[in-house]
């Protein structure tokens, strides 16, 4: 009996940790999905057999990029069911921000969408706030029109440097959000301030930006390998430490 019992867990183990997913910033997520929207569940649909999607119909309650739909898919199984770790469940009424991508003509939440279960509140007040401060800049990049989509990821040199030279300032927003535009050999053609901190700031982080060393990676070019006037975007966030009450900048979110 001890024995089945082993096996069993061993099995749900092995189970739980079958899906993994790299984490990626709010701005990558962002330019990567085809559809971001605040959306509550209004019915869901069996999946069809052999199908690892099933179809929902929605409520938009905000759309920050792409078009109005009545209707998403789903990578899972309606039911909920445990047999996947990837799998992603969800509730009829349950309201989420959702980061999908258009394939067939249809939005599509993959195992790996970033979800915000926006009504299910968590015991960490960190959590929350850091839900609410993602649900801002969403916002801010909706009254910005930022629509564009790229799905190459970039990097940059060590941001360090910068938060040293600004550590003990003290700002009145939480973020900064720019957007970079790129020639082909990844050197920084121009940098546009979309929304910013103050002027000497907004100078500073954006030198940083044109001198650093960036990176680039996507399954579709060779590394390093882009096509001229590529865009990203950058986030940099204000934050204050919480043992010496001193602000900084980071790029960290």
């Amino acid at each position: 009996m001890k024995k089945i019992l082993y096996i069993i867990m061993l099995l749900l183990s092995v189970k739980s940790f079958a899906c993994k997913c790299s984490t990626q910033n709010i701005e990558n997520n962002y330019i990567q999905s085809d559809f971001v929207a605040k959306i509550k569940i209004l019915k869901k649909y069996p999946n069809i057999e052999n199908n690892d999607y099933y179809k929902v119909d929605i409520q938009i309650l905000d759309l920050y990029k792409g078009n109005s739909v009545k209707s998403i898919f789903i990578y899972g199984n309606y039911l909920n069911r445990q047999d996947s770790a990837c799998w992603i469940f969800t509730q009829i009424n349950e309201d989420l921000v959702i980061y999908a991508t258009k394939t067939n003509q249809n939005y599509q939440l993959e195992m790996c969408s970033n979800i915000l279960r926006v009504n299910r509140k968590t015991n960490s007040n960190t959590t929350n706030k850091r839900h609410q401060k993602e649900i801002k800049i969403l916002e801010n990049l909706k009254l910005n029109k930022v629509e564009f989509t790229n799905h190459i990821r970039f990097t940059s040199e060590d941001f360090h440097p910068m938060r040293r030279e600004n550590y003990g300032i003290k700002l009145k927003r939480e973020f900064a959000i720019f957007e970079l535009t790129f020639n082909e050999d990844l050197s920084v053609k121009c940098v546009k301030k979309i929304q910013g901190f103050r002027n000497k700031i907004d100078r500073n982080i954006k030198s940083f930006f044109k001198t650093s060393q960036w990176s680039s990676l996507n399954k579709n070019y060779k590394k390093n390998k882009i096509m001229k006037n590529t865009k990203t975007l950058v986030i940099i966030y204000y934050k204050v430490d919480e043992k010496n009450n001193t602000g900084y900048i980071t790029n960290k979110f």
